[in-house]
């Protein structure tokens, strides 16, 4: 086995690592920075964004470039306030690129403006004036800047005036600004009436290609006398996914030490590639999913997205189908962010076979399942609609034939006997009639055939009558005429009470008549007009 030959399946390769490969990416990107042109990477995890931006900036140094990475997920992304958050990139672009300032001081000297007026006045007051040669800034990990408890709408506004300077002032050409992370360029200004961040040039990373990743090839050749078959199977399965491909290399070459020292043969078929990847990776992957991969895959299609019923359903029909037009509508661009996906000659297709066979339709009709399980057993749900039907139609049956009403009343009584006492309304005045009134009338004469005579009825109305009472109501039965004198008082605010007729045992009609024409509260419980 070759000394000191390591593949890696995790973080960032160094520059001189042996198994870096190089792709069409690699001089795309560089190229493009040399020219001063403003780029983004951005794709799903692990394919390789962090190797590629420590190989370009040791590509770029060589070129006389300087350059300074920032690591946002490093300067935090939660508990953090928007000015530590600025103030963490203004250290690290003094520490990248060796200026020459103090940082506390220049803060102090600054804080009158707002954290984003600080970075631009940073790099526009010291880090142009002190670098002359050009300067490439990368924001790697750019997606973190979505889990910030504030707006950076302005901090990509930011990059944007960089941009725009270029036109007025000359040392803004040196300026260069590569954004690496995963998310879509139209996500990373939040406000829809802020313009789009659509500068720059998209970068794409493609799987490897069998001839792109022959630097592998030396270490699987130190294990098997075919190592150009076998790196073929792996690409095979892997579909010539970065952190995949170097992970099944990886085995591979550790299974084959220890059957070598075992058996102190080279072998052209052991140990089998597919045999590898289904015990080593698909089978139990959620427990020896390590480092973490499929996991991260799952959680960014069930967790993250916005809509993971839809993506599923969209990668469902890819399955189904084995590939699907490709476009650039928000669905697919976030089924791609997963790296379950991948685009080929236009069409958008299942990554590789791992992902196939792990994530296959069984898998889906599961999360399908567990997401939606009302859509699957929709029988409870008629079940439960029909049983509120059929109590809702009882209960109008009942009450239409007012078998309810007796209870209804009972209850109703009940309720209002529990009610605490309540003060009189002020609007009504209650003038009641007792004996002493009754003595009173009495002895001046007054002539009456019931409890309250005529004239006192009139000399109580006119005492009444200035203050404009609403209605007048007379709580018991005056069965005979009312004197002249106090029906010419009366109008149409009185009313007297009368009783309805009734049947007694001799069949003979009984009732008591207000006097008419009046409005009379009778003794059924309404109000009738009385002629």
């Amino acid at each position: 086995m070759e000394e000191n030959y390591l593949y890696q399946s995790g973080g960032s390769l160094p520059p001189n690592a042996p198994s870096y490969i190089s792709r069409q990416a690699d001089d795309e990107l560089f190229n493009a920075l040399l020219a001063g042109t403003y780029c983004y990477v951005l794709t799903s995890r692990q394919m390789g964004k962090s190797s590629l931006r420590v190989r370009t900036v040791e590509r770029l140094f060589d070129a006389g470039v300087r350059c300074a990475e920032v690591e946002l997920l490093g300067i935090g992304s939660q508990e953090i306030t928007t000015s530590q958050w600025y103030g963490g990139i203004i250290q690290v672009l003094i520490s990248s690129l060796g200026l020459r300032v103090n940082r506390r001081k220049w803060l102090r000297e600054h804080e009158d403006l707002s954290p984003v007026q600080q970075l631009g006045t940073f790099v526009e007051q010291v880090v142009l004036p002190q670098t002359q040669q050009p300067v490439v800034l990368f924001f790697d990990e750019i997606d973190s800047v979505l889990g910030l408890n504030f707006a950076t709408d302005d901090f990509f506004g930011l990059l944007r005036n960089w941009h725009e300077q270029r036109a007025t002032r000359p040392e803004y050409k040196r300026l260069t600004v590569v954004l690496l992370g995963v998310v879509t360029p139209s996500n990373l200004i939040q406000n829809a009436h802020a313009t789009p961040f659509n500068i720059g040039r998209a970068i794409e990373l493609q799987p490897f290609t069998y001839w792109e990743a022959q630097p592998l090839l030396r270490g699987l050749a130190a294990v098997t006398a075919d190592p150009k078959a076998v790196l073929r199977e792996i690409l095979a399965w892997t579909g010539g996914q970065p952190f995949l491909t170097q992970k099944v290399c990886q085995l591979f070459l550790q299974e084959s030490g220890i059957w070598s020292q075992m058996s102190g043969i080279r072998s052209q078929v052991f140990p089998s590639v597919q045999a590898l990847i289904q015990t080593r990776i698909i089978a139990h992957w959620q427990v020896q999913d390590e480092p973490e991969h499929l996991r991260t895959i799952q959680n960014r299609l069930l967790r993250n997205a916005r809509s993971p019923q839809r993506l599923l359903r969209l990668y469902r029909q890819i399955l189904k189908k084995g590939d699907v037009p490709a476009d650039n509508s928000a669905e697919q661009m976030e089924l791609r962010l997963t790296g379950l996906v991948t685009r080929r000659q236009g069409r958008l297709t299942v990554f590789n076979r791992i992902y196939a066979t792990v994530f296959d339709q069984a898998w889906v009709a599961n999360q399908l399942a567990e997401l939606s399980p009302q859509s699957f057993n929709l029988w409870p749900l008629w079940q439960a609609v029909m049983v509120g039907v059929g109590a809702t139609l009882l209960v109008l049956l009942v009450r239409s034939l007012g078998l309810l009403q007796p209870v209804e009343l009972l209850a109703f009584d009940r309720l209002l006997r529990s009610h605490p006492p309540e003060p009189p309304d002020d609007r009504f005045l209650i003038i009641t009639v007792s004996e002493a009134d009754i003595q009173y009338q009495d002895r001046f004469g007054m002539p009456r055939r019931g409890s309250l005579s005529d004239e006192a009825l009139l000399l109580l109305w006119q005492k009444l009558k200035p203050h404009n009472p609403r209605v007048l109501g007379l709580d018991f039965y005056h069965d005979f005429a009312f004197s002249p004198p106090l029906a010419a008082q009366l109008d149409d605010r009185f009313i007297a009470v009368c009783e309805i007729g009734q049947t007694v045992e001799v069949d003979t009609p009984v009732s008591i008549a207000p006097p008419p024409p009046r409005a009379a509260l009778c003794s059924g419980g309404f109000y009738r007009l009385c002629y």
